[in-house]
């Protein structure tokens, strides 16, 4: 069974997590609403940039360096686990991020779903009555 494109968009625009395409170039080809939320960066400011956008100038070489070797062997630096990462917003402002990477078929590219981590983690409250 496939998965209807149109099911998969809407899937990804109603998650709360971040999701983030590039291709193999590492251009964001695509940037989800929660994406907007939690960096700041618009869908139009976003797409068509390459992740330098929000990854802080320190780690820029190192994630270069790593994005290349995953797109070359196909394989992850760090076998797709969560990551504790870095990233700037459109404000400059450093927010610390759960990082899930996983390649795209082909090697065309990746996608990469990004989270809060600690006190920006929301509590999960049962509704009154549960």
């Amino acid at each position: 069974m496939s998965l209807d494109p149109a099911l998969a968009a809407h899937a990804v625009a109603a998650a709360g997590d971040a999701i983030v395409t590039v291709d193999g170039t590492g251009t964001i080809a695509s940037w989800n609403h929660s994406a907007e939320r939690l960096l700041g960066y618009s869908r139009a400011d976003a797409v068509g940039q390459t992740l330098a956008l929000i990854i802080p100038a320190g780690y820029r070489a190192r994630h270069v360096a790593a994005f290349h070797q995953a797109m070359d062997s196909g394989q992850l630096a760090h076998g797709g686990a969560v990551a504790r990462v870095e990233a700037m917003t459109k404000s400059s402002s450093t927010q610390v991020l759960g990082l899930s990477l996983g390649l795209l078929p082909d090697r065309s590219g990746a996608v990469a779903v990004l989270r809060p981590l600690g006190d920006a983690v929301v509590e999960f409250a049962p509704a009154a009555g549960s």
